[in-house]
């Protein structure tokens, strides 16, 4: 069966067609569009021990050719992140990990503060591996953050394991272990 073009004239159809938000789909009710984005990721890989422990060296911002940041982006100084402008921002992270033996659990936890000092865990995934052999294995997480004032809102990325000697993957060209932070719009 053919399709066959609809003659909206014969449908009784007059005047002009709805176009969502009165015509202005793309402009209006939107915080007119993304207007910061940044990638960081750690460069090197991390070994575990056990208990939490922050990813403090080794960032870098996605420097491969498909990337540049929109906006001013992301400061980050011993693994603390700062934000650029209040808004609301998405927050996503991914460790990825390994250990030659099964182990229980390997987590990755965002701390964030709103007061540039208590930091308390808002997002976190855990995963693991059972076998005896190499174990691989990641953990994703992501968070919406109100961030009312750019000075006390910060965040930082943790990693907890079950067993010391996880490893936890970084490279300067591939996203293992990573974070992206996406402003949604303003407060």
């Amino acid at each position: 069966m053919a399709l066959s073009k609809i003659d909206i004239s014969k449908a009784g159809v007059t005047g002009t067609l709805p176009v969502a938000n009165g015509g202005t789909a793309l402009t209006s009710g939107f915080a007119n569009g993304v207007t910061e984005a940044d990638q960081w990721r750690i460069t090197s890989n991390f070994t575990s021990g056990t208990g939490q422990e922050a990813l403090t060296a080794n960032w870098e911002r996605d420097d491969q050719g498909a990337f540049d940041k929109l906006g001013t982006g992301m400061t980050e100084s011993s693994g603390i992140f700062s934000f650029p402008s209040t808004g609301y921002w998405l927050i996503m992270g991914t460790t990825t990990h390994y250990k030659s033996a099964g182990y229980e659990y390997a987590t990755a936890y965002l701390q964030a503060t709103v007061n540039n000092s208590s930091y308390v865990d808002v997002a976190a995934s855990a995963n693991g591996s059972a076998g005896t052999g190499n174990g691989y294995s990641s953990s994703s997480f992501q968070f919406t953050f109100d961030v009312e004032n750019t000075t006390n809102c910060k965040v930082k990325f943790i990693v907890q394991s079950s067993v010391s000697d996880i490893i936890y993957m970084g490279s300067t060209d591939v996203n293992w272990t990573w974070f992206n932070f996406t402003k949604l719009g303003n407060t």
